[in-house]
């Protein structure tokens, strides 16, 4: 009979031990907290960068993209490859020409 599957079973590559995954996850969650603290001092004291330009976006209805978006974004953008980023950027650019306030 095969051994029961455990949840590292699904998340743990084989050349990775359960305490580098953990590392891993916990380096993910830090970088999470600090862009969420970054994406609130952005709230208040706006800037030119792309994080501000995310926040003050607003959807056709008037409304705005939510701190946990702008932090998923910003991961998204910071952990892709060139050619996910290059669209990602594209992408954000066409909405940003079509909705511009």
């Amino acid at each position: 009979m095969p051994k029961a599957l455990d949840s590292y079973d699904y998340i743990r590559p084989p050349h990775l031990s359960e305490d580098q995954v953990r590392g891993l996850w916990n380096t993910l969650a830090d970088a999470n907290a600090l862009l969420h603290e970054i994406v609130l001092l952005r709230q208040k004291n706006p800037s030119s960068a792309l994080i501000s330009a995310m926040i003050s976006a607003r959807a056709p209805d008037g409304s705005a993209i939510g701190p946990g978006a702008v932090v998923r974004h910003s991961l998204s953008l910071i952990g892709a490859g060139y050619d996910t980023t290059a669209t990602l950027l594209a992408h954000l650019v066409l909405h940003f020409t079509r909705n511009p306030d």
